[in-house]
């Protein structure tokens, strides 16, 4: 993944992240689905986690290189 396209990833997990906290605030969705989107929730924030590092250890290798 380029820097520019993680640079997108990031704002629009957090936007969607946002979003579907909003929904649930306002009841949109039911009762039931909170838990998948609680889930899905944590598995797109460890993505975007497990993505920084990648791109920190891969930014210090390129400048010792």
């Amino acid at each position: 993944m380029l820097p520019d396209w993680y640079k997108y990833f990031n704002y629009g997990s957090i936007a969607l992240i946002a979003v579907l906290l909003l929904l649930m605030l306002t009841e949109t969705v039911s009762k039931e689905s909170f838990f998948g989107i609680l889930v899905f929730a944590i598995a797109v924030l460890l993505l975007r986690i497990i993505l920084r590092f990648y791109f920190v250890v891969k930014s210090k290798k390129g400048k010792e290189e």
